[in-house]
């Protein structure tokens, strides 16, 4: 029962963890000039940004805003949009091919996540 109620604050800083670990080895490698790690470490970094913040939201607002799959699909367009947008406008960020297949893919684990009701929703 106890974990019904935290549940969706327990996935939230699982992932955050496996999040930081991420960061972690692929600073190691910069350090070590190792960087050659075939995109791996940016696109699992993309796969965990939209679970942590579909979560984040959930555990602030308590509520879905537009509905549970609505969220998901809102958040990845949008953060879609940014990534596209950083290809053609300097300066807010970089356009990487991997970190679009990421979202994609971290949208897809959010939904099925959301559908199997491993996030509380």
């Amino acid at each position: 029962m106890l974990y019904r109620k935290y549940q969706n604050l327990i996935l939230f800083f699982i992932f955050i963890i496996i999040g930081n670990i991420i960061s972690y080895i692929r600073l190691e490698l910069i350090k070590s000039e190792q960087i050659n790690n075939y995109g791996v470490i940016e696109f699992m970094r993309s796969v965990i940004f939209i679970p942590v913040m579909y979560l984040l939201l959930n555990i602030i607002f308590r509520k879905n805003f537009y509905g549970k799959y609505m969220d998901i699909f809102i958040s990845l367009m949008l953060l879609l949009i940014h990534e596209i947008a950083s290809k053609y406008i300097n300066g807010i960020g970089t356009y990487d091919i991997k970190d679009v297949l990421g979202l994609i893919f971290g949208a897809v684990l959010t939904f099925l996540m959301v559908k199997s009701k491993i996030i509380n929703v």
